[in-house]
């Protein structure tokens, strides 16, 4: 399973699911988008963790300053 974000940089951020093509979801920043991703795997994945991996990285690097 994988959950994909697509940022366009400039309004939006855009959810997919590979293994759910009807589920989408759009958010405003990629802070509430990884929040998204994660709530959609707990519901529909239980015992996935690669939302919550990608929000936890992504979350260190905006504390950190690192890319």
């Amino acid at each position: 399973m994988t959950v994909k974000l697509d940022n366009d940089r400039t309004i939006s951020v855009v959810i997919t699911c590979t293994e759910c093509p009807w589920w989408s979801a759009i958010r405003l920043s990629m802070d509430e988008a990884h929040t998204c991703a994660v709530g959609h795997e707990k519901a529909a994945h239980p015992g996935e963790e690669q939302a919550w991996e990608a929000a936890r990285r992504w979350r260190r690097r905006q504390r950190t300053g690192r890319p």
